[in-house]
């Protein structure tokens, strides 16, 4: 009887162990500080900035959990690039790195997220819900949903491509719950009221409700709903990571600081002229792509692209937010005091590297943020140019 009792308890003891690994490796809670490890964790990581970073296999990453994705073969490298394409210099003590342990091969690095309050809300924050885009691509313009941009636009033609430098900042925000700020770029195709908007992003925000910190962070997002499914980074199916050192929605450091160093980042995303891919590019490297399956209007070509500024403004106590964009001082205060973009280009139909010639522009809350483009003999070092940004409530902007 007692060794029977003995193997009953070993027997017992071996199914706990196995329900345990297996419920690990699907996503189940870690503890409540760290949150969720994603699907086939191999290996996780802590960076110096204090993120917990999961190594996942890249076969089994989150993206193939997409129905247009189920059997999807991964495309390790670009198939080529745009003519006129320019590698980023090699890093230097000016531009923004991340800072952790490379995962191993075979695996891509997903930053654990702490777990939002209820579902509604993981879908609110990652989809960028109620989001109305600039009055490019919607006819409401008397419906107001907190989203407040100073953009410079292209429109009107068949793009492949896009890129700029971006000058980092730790803007401000008001604690209101949901509120960010953002420097960005889009590629945009079809059309926001139709519900059929195509979009691929890429930038740097600061964003609380999403990544629980007041930290500058770099993303990438996409849509192909006019904003009602898609999402930042890796936190649906879609991305397909293949890099094991870039790390999308980790900390960026370090920042500009006014009238004091001026840090950035090149960002390039690019349509691969074979597969339709749209690449992704931090400082010269491949990130990885959204797959041309997941759209309809970009699966051809963006129709527009933007470049600039957001920040979303909940109206706290039923006055504008205090949320600054870019530096939170206004463009017209120039270099080292307010953010800027420059060496903007654009991948024409023929997949070509161009320069913009002329620029539109939208600012949406013009007393609270405002953008100026450059012009003058700036334009040699810099390319084509802008400054962004602005301090939010005021006397001004009340």
């Amino acid at each position: 009887m007692e060794i029977k009792f003995d193997v009953r308890k070993r027997a017992l003891l071996l199914v706990v162990v196995m329900i345990f690994r297996a419920l690990s490796s699907y996503g189940t809670v870690v503890d409540a500080v760290n949150g969720y490890a994603p699907k086939f964790t191999l290996e996780t990581v802590k960076s110096v900035d204090g993120d917990t970073i999961d190594c996942v296999d890249i076969y089994r990453q989150p993206a193939f959990d997409h129905p247009s994705l189920r059997n999807h073969t991964i495309q390790m490298r670009p198939s080529s690039y745009p003519t006129g394409f320019k590698s980023a210099s090699p890093p230097q003590p000016n531009l923004l790195l991340q800072r952790f342990k490379n995962c191993p091969e075979g695996t891509v690095p997903i930053l654990r997220t702490k777990p939002l309050k209820k579902a509604a809300e993981t879908n609110s924050i990652a989809t960028k819900k109620g989001r109305r885009r600039s009055a490019l691509n919607s006819t409401s313009d008397d419906i107001y949903t907190g989203h407040e941009h100073s953009i410079v636009y292209l429109n009107n033609g068949n793009f492949h491509g896009a890129e700029a430098f971006l000058n980092v900042w730790n803007p401000v925000l008001d604690a209101t719950e949901g509120e960010f700020s953002l420097g960005q770029f889009w590629l945009l195709s079809g059309h926001m009221d139709a519900g059929d908007l195509n979009s691929v992003e890429a930038g740097w925000t600061v964003h609380p409700s999403l990544f629980g910190d007041n930290k500058t962070r770099l993303f990438g997002y996409w849509t192909n709903s006019s904003y009602k499914t898609g999402c930042y980074n890796l936190l649906c199916p879609g991305f397909v990571q293949t890099s094991k050192r870039i790390v999308l929605g980790a900390a960026l450091t370090p920042v500009s600081t006014y009238e004091g160093h001026q840090y950035g980042m090149n960002l390039k995303i690019f349509k691969d002229a074979e597969s339709g891919n749209w690449w992704l590019m931090f400082q010269g490297l491949e990130v990885g792509y959204w797959p041309n399956s997941l759209f309809t209007g970009l699966a051809d070509s963006a129709t527009v692209i933007e470049w600039g500024g957001e920040v979303f403004d909940a109206k706290p106590d039923g006055v504008h937010t205090a949320t600054q964009m870019g530096s939170g001082h206004f463009a017209t205060e120039g270099f080292r005091r307010a953010s800027f973009f420059s060496n903007l280009k654009y991948v024409d139909a023929s997949d070509v590297y161009q320069t913009p010639q002329t620029l539109g522009s939208v600012v949406e809350a013009p007393n609270c943020y405002n953008i100026e483009i450059g012009s003058g003999e700036n334009t040699t070092q810099f390319g084509y140019y802008f400054f962004f940004g602005g301090p939010g409530r005021s006397p001004q902007c009340p």
